[in-house]
């Protein structure tokens, strides 16, 4: 069976733009967004963001509290991205098309008028980023973060919510560790089979997770029956980690083998797994089983569930969903009558475990393949399964819950997302309302809007040094002249000496002339403004130019972006 991934998380669209920089700007407005739980990770360029080609290391992020009049560093991270949706091989340390910001709604702040800056002489001295955060549920609900370059005085970076020990460490052959959750996987096959909640007081829970489970069951040659689990026929042969403080990136590539038929390594797949604060996301976006292997391998069964560890036995665990309604109890005695095993086909489900030490929320998308996708449940301490293969873990069935799809040589493109929220308690007490609110936040992630802004308080600029030679970063940039003027400031250093700046094209040709004649004062420093003309006044084409400021001996080079 072969499955093939693209980039495989779906996230949260960025529209971006330039605001005008008006009187009602000078006033903050209240963080009015509740979302708590639900991470935000948005691409951090589309083809107009104003976020493209910064550096990613001179980047740090803020929330702003109009009550104390202050800004404090958050938790905050740029994962770089190639063109095939990795996570591991581009590394250019600049903002690029495809990369991503990821941060937690809790930590965005109310707005920040211009003339409210981090009192940082680097930080003045440069533009800021304000992203602004909207919940599309109830687009009143707002939040703002901005991100401030070349920060002079760090102050000292927040606590991450997630790490990653790549070592053996209890239960599995890695770890990740959360703000909400501990979780670790199995050394053999790479995926989850240790999961423990952070409680109130810190301390950590018992393993409440036995193991993620995989199943496959099919007629191989059109005569060869067979039955495969993660156990028997797969072998982790790499795993990889990458992130920050906000997320891990994990990526485990194991092998398929069908032992049972006589074969040994038949192919290699990743699978991929980001661990969030309060949360994990196992997913494929455009898997593919194609149609060769369905008629070789003649899938007519796939499950994927998650099993729960005998120490939910005691906390009064039961799963909810939206046709299990009245609750099921998680206490290894089968139910009679069954529960209701029916499903949304390519919609999100959700299901809630819960009891008195730990919450499940889980919110997966059922693929359309197949004749038949159902729900999987099965509870019994005494063995076996509800799909007539062989337990694997503990051999014993808590509440193992997860999706199940039966057909006929099981073939086509599908996506499929498979998300875990950890939580010590319930946010309300309707496990029903919750599962259907956590759908709802998953359905609906939040808009963020990027805006470039420059400092318009006058207090501020005396901390800029006017006394050092200095070349600042163009705004807006990209820029598109229908719309804007770029603005470019420098400072001519002590020797006040007149100032030469130049325009030039990608291979070398000068296309626009400045001096200090044509600048005028701002916030202490030189400005001037360009309109993406020639010296004959002639339209310059959309592309990357360079902008060299010369001040006797010293000289200073930056990029701009000119869009049509």
């Amino acid at each position: 069976m072969l499955f093939r991934g693209s980039k495989f998380f779906a996230l949260a669209a960025c529209t971006v733009g330039m605001l005008g920089m008006g009187a009602l700007e000078l006033f903050a407005q209240a963080k009015t967004l509740t979302r708590q739980y639900d991470p935000i990770a948005f691409d951090a360029h589309l083809s107009s963001s104003t976020l493209f080609d910064l550096p990613i290391a001179e980047l740090t992020a803020y929330r702003y509290e109009a009550a104390g009049d202050r800004f404090v560093r958050i938790p905050f991270q740029v994962d770089e991205v190639d063109t095939n949706g990795g996570y591991f091989t581009e590394t250019d340390g600049f903002i690029d098309f495809n990369d991503e910001i990821a941060f937690m709604p809790g930590d965005a702040g109310d707005r920040a008028g211009t003339d409210k800056w981090l009192n940082d002489a680097g930080a003045i001295a440069n533009p800021r980023y304000e992203l602004e955060v909207t919940d599309p549920i109830n687009t009143a609900q707002k939040a703002w973060v901005y991100l401030f370059r070349n920060v002079s005085n760090l102050p000292a970076a927040p606590a991450p919510y997630v790490s990653y020990v790549p070592d053996p460490n209890g239960a599995g052959a890695d770890t990740i560790k959360a703000k909400s959750y501990v979780s670790a996987n199995n050394q053999k096959h790479g995926l989850p089979n240790y999961g423990a909640v952070i409680q109130s007081n810190g301390s950590r829970s018992a393993d409440l997770i036995d193991q993620l489970k995989l199943r496959i069951n099919g007629i191989a040659l059109g005569f060869v029956a067979y039955k495969a689990s993660e156990e028997v026929n797969l072998d982790s042969a790499r795993t990889r980690a990458s992130g920050g403080p906000v997320r891990i990136i994990r990526e485990a590539t194991v092998n398929l083998s069908f032992p049972q038929l006589g074969i040994g390594k038949l192919t290699e797949f990743a699978i991929p797994i980001v661990y969030y604060p309060y949360s994990n996301l196992v997913s494929f976006k455009n898997a593919r089983i194609d149609s060769a292997s369905a008629d070789l391998y003649g899938a007519n069964m796939l499950r994927q569930s998650l099993d729960f560890s005998a120490n939910v036995l005691g906390t009064g665990m039961k799963f909810y969903n939206a046709r299990n309604q009245g609750g099921v109890n998680i206490d290894g005695v089968r139910e009679t009558p069954h529960p209701d095993t029916t499903v949304e086909v390519s919609k999100i489900n959700w299901v809630v475990s819960t009891g008195s030490v730990a919450s499940f929320i889980t919110l997966v998308s059922v693929p359309a393949i197949g004749t038949r996708q159902s729900l999987y449940f099965f509870d019994s301490s005494t063995g076996g399964t509800r799909d007539g293969t062989t337990d694997t873990g503990d051999l014993k069935s808590y509440g193992d819950i997860g999706i199940r799809v039966d057909g006929q040589k099981i073939q086509g493109q599908f996506s499929f997302d498979f998300s875990l929220y950890y939580l010590n308690a319930l946010p309300a007490s309707d496990p029903v309302a919750v599962g259907e609110q956590f759908k709802a936040l998953q359905e609906n992630p939040v808009t963020v809007l990027a805006t470039q802004q420059s400092n318009t308080s006058a207090v501020a600029s005396p901390a800029v040094d006017l006394n050092s030679f200095a070349l600042y970063d163009a705004y807006p940039n990209p820029f598109a002249p229908a719309k804007e003027k770029i603005r470019i400031a420098f400072n001519t250093g002590a020797a006040k000496a007149q100032a030469d700046l130049r325009i030039y094209n990608l291979v070398g040709q000068e296309v626009a002339r400045f001096s200090s004649r044509d600048a005028v004062r701002t916030n202490g420093r030189q400005e001037l403004s360009w309109n993406g003309v020639d010296r004959l006044g002639h339209a310059l084409p959309a592309g990357v130019y360079f902008y060299k400021l010369q001040v006797g001996h010293q000289v200073a080079v930056k990029k701009l972006v000119l869009m049509r």
